[in-house]
């Protein structure tokens, strides 16, 4: 992918971001700061914001080759407990798509990441499983 078509993919989202930002108008501004960070400051090959169950949250690949995630951005003031953790991951299990071009895969969510945002604009990201996961060495 060359230069200018990064350029006018990414407009394409931020011009959809800007449309979600009014109708969610307290997960519209985390939103935007998540996708930003994770496409200037990550350099992530891929991002589309989503909007499905009256979430809207983002899906992409850090690389070409990595599997498709489910990045969820949410405020560091906002209390959340276990079972919305567990409802949260059952309103997002469906099979993600990622297109690229004229590629598009599709994938079983076996995990979703939680973008959190403090009051200082620092973002921390935290995977979250279903079940539990055995340590990796």
């Amino acid at each position: 992918m060359d230069n200018s078509s990064d350029n006018n993919d990414h407009k394409q989202q931020l011009d959809l971001i800007t449309k979600l930002v009014p109708l969610y108008t307290l997960e519209g501004p985390i939103l935007h700061q998540v996708y930003l960070d994770l496409v200037i400051v990550k350099r992530w090959y891929l991002i589309q914001p989503r909007e499905t169950n009256g979430l809207c949250y983002l899906e992409g690949k850090e690389t070409a080759s990595s599997p498709a995630q489910v990045i969820f951005p949410l405020s560091a003031r906002k209390t959340i407990k276990v079972d919305e953790l567990f409802s949260l991951f059952s309103k997002l299990q469906h099979k993600t798509t990622i297109e690229s071009g004229q590629n598009a895969t599709q994938q079983s969510l076996s995990f979703l990441t939680l973008g959190i945002v403090d009051s200082d604009s620092t973002i921390s990201y935290y995977r979250i499983h279903e079940k539990l996961v055995p340590p990796t060495e």
